[in-house]
Parts: C-alpha cells; structure tokens; sequence
C-alpha cells in the first residue's frame, strides 16, 4: 500500500495597517511606531521611507549602526532608532524638531539578500500653529493658521466664510 502525501504551500499575507499620529508643529519630538514580532531574518536592514520624497530614505539601520548616506537631506540630524532595534524588535523610529513639511506616509520594512516584508505604515500630520482672531464687529472667530516650511516659506491660511492661503518667504518675522 502506498500512501501518497500532498503538501499545500499558501503564501501567508501580512497586512499591515497604518497607524495615525498627529502632532504640532515646532514639538521637539515624534515616536514613529513599528513593531515586529517574528524572528528577525539573518543581517536584517531596517528601512524608513517617504515614497513621495526623492530620495524616498527617512533612515536606515543595519547590523548595529545607522546607515544614512542615502538619507533625503531635509531628515539630516533629525532621525534615530533605538540602539537595540534589531534584537527587540522595536522598529519605531524618533523624528525631532518637528516641520509641516514631515506630514506624509512613512513606510517601515524589514529586509535582508532574499526578502523584503513591509512592517508598518504611519501616515504623520504635522498641525501647524492655529489662533483664534476674534471679530467683535461680526461675532465671528475665524481661525489663523501659520505654518514654517522646510524651505523658509511661510504659509498663513486664514478660514472664515472665505479660505486662502498666502505663502512668501521668512524675513525675520517668524
């Protein structure tokens, strides 16, 4: 009697949601969120990127160090890791100083030589500063939004009955 075996191989789905985190602009600090549980791959690589940026590098770790040549400028001296991230499985990445231009989709993939897993998304809204300018004339509070971005311009929307937004670049004011 011969018995005959079948093995069914399936490809297991890894879905990954993305996670929501607001913050101001100006804060000192964000903590980006990603956590993998599985057993990390032989010299695993750590990659944080922006795909609407060019270069799409946030930071990326590999072995025990930082590798950031290939890093988007506008992240220099601005990103860092846990010094353990690739034995805890802490993935989250700390983005500091804090601009409106940070708002976007950060993507956290775990990768080696043979295979890429993508571990977390974080879609970042950065707010910028908001003030109320009352208006005893008409009751009205219409709120003033004023916003720095990465490269010196300044961005004012005022919201009301009507919207716009007036951009030009920093001289000293702000």
């Amino acid at each position: 009697v011969y018995r005959l075996f079948l093995f069914l191989c399936l490809p297991v789905s890894h879905h990954v949601l993305a996670v929501m985190v607001e913050v101001n602009e100006g804060e000192r600090s964000v903590l980006l969120p990603c956590q993998y549980s599985g057993l990390p791959p032989v010299d695993p690589t750590v990659t944080w990127t922006r795909n609407d940026l060019n270069p799409n590098s946030v930071h990326v770790r590999q072995e025990e160090t930082d590798d950031l040549r290939g890093q988007n400028q506008r992240y220099s001296g601005r990103t860092s890791m846990r010094p353990d991230a690739l034995d805890s499985g802490d993935f989250s990445l700390t983005l500091k100083n804090l601009q409106l231009t940070d708002s976007g989709k950060y993507a956290c993939t775990l990768s080696n030589e043979r295979n890429k897993v993508r571990v977390g998304d974080v879609q970042l809204q950065v707010k910028g500063q908001q003030y109320r300018c009352p208006d005893s004339r008409t009751n009205h509070s219409p709120t003033v939004t004023v916003g720095r971005h990465f490269n010196d311009t300044v961005s004012v929307q005022c919201c009301d009955f009507y919207f716009f937004t007036l951009s030009g670049q920093t001289s000293g004011f702000f």
